[in-house]
């Protein structure tokens, strides 16, 4: 990996590492080599095709609402109730499962203004749904269905995959020295989770876009597993987490929720650790981490947004 890949390995040492250090004298972990660590990566299985027992039909509903167009630039992320979208869809749980970052067109119901917000957030666009194809599919079981027929749809979306879905890891690291939507894509397929952080660092820094931390913390920190682990990996997930959302936050994100964050490393931390002291040491490596990514953005495109968002 370059060194300018590497945002910078103190800043990035001190996210990854800072809890374990504070609370247990370990020592900080060191970023990992990708280019290296590719081979790690199990390739996604195939998508199972369902077999077809009459002609896909379109069903001739128009899923994008007619709404008269809208100026994207207008629209303000933070008038936008993202809590609401998860309760809409019966995601209720704190946090939890945020439907447009995870992708799921297949829903539909987004409105423009939603789209719109979600993309001046986000480097990787919103693929909203815009109709479906639906066929009859044999479940093979008599008791399913109409004799065993159920009724199954594709959904149409409006734009096809993103070009950068099919590289490999290697290729994406290449493109993400200058590429945002590289260094997403980059951080959703790198094995280890500092190097997931690293990527998604530079993708901030360089689109000034808050949205790779948030799809980061879905796709890595929404569901960590508390049973069974030692009490301070999972205090060190939970102080990552806080991190990422205290960045967020101070970037503008309006979905950004570091209070919950607070709650649960509170709890994580009942048993051992100094929840006072541990918030300090996280606010310090905030304010690193923004350094260095503010660095690495007037370095890497001329801008100094992160630089004026942190030294208002």
């Amino acid at each position: 990996m370059s060194k300018n890949l590497k945002i910078a390995a103190v800043g990035v040492a001190v996210f990854a590492g800072l809890l374990v250090a504070y609370l247990a004298g370990y020592e900080t972990a060191k970023t990992a080599d990708l280019n290296t660590a590719t081979a790690q990566i199990a390739p996604e299985p195939e998508t199972p095709v369902l077999a077809q027992t009459t002609q896909p039909q379109s069903s001739g509903e128009q899923l994008v609402s007619e709404i008269p167009a809208i100026d994207p630039e207008d629209v303000d992320p933070a008038s936008i109730d993202w809590a609401a979208i998860k309760q809409r869809y019966l995601i209720t749980r704190d946090g939890f499962s945020d439907p447009m970052i995870m992708g799921w067109a297949d829903l539909g119901g987004f409105t423009v203004q939603e789209i719109a917000a979600f993309n001046k957030l986000h480097v990787i666009p919103f693929n909203p749904k815009i109709d479906e194809v639906c066929f009859d599919r044999d479940t093979g079981i008599a008791g399913v269905g109409d004799n065993g027929f159920v009724t199954s749809c594709d959904p149409i979306l409006q734009s096809p995959e993103h070009e950068y879905a099919s590289l490999d890891l290697e290729t994406l690291i290449d493109l993400a020295e200058s590429d945002a939507a590289a260094a997403v894509f980059a951080s959703r397929e790198a094995p280890d989770i500092l190097s997931k952080i690293t990527l998604s660092l530079r993708a901030v820094a360089l689109s000034e876009k808050s949205g790779p931390l948030l799809d980061l913390i879905e796709r890595n920190y929404r569901a960590i597993t508390t049973s069974g682990r030692p009490q301070q990996d999972i205090a060190s997930d939970y102080s990552n987490l806080l991190m990422l959302e205290r960045i967020a936050e101070i970037l503008g994100d309006p979905r950004a929720n570091p209070e919950a964050a607070k709650r649960d490393l509170k709890i994580s931390l009942e048993s051992f650790g100094n929840y006072e002291e541990t918030l300090k040491e996280i606010e310090r490596g905030v304010a690193e981490t923004l350094k260095y990514m503010s660095e690495v953005q007037q370095e890497t495109t001329g801008s100094t947004h992160i630089w004026e968002l942190t030294n208002a």
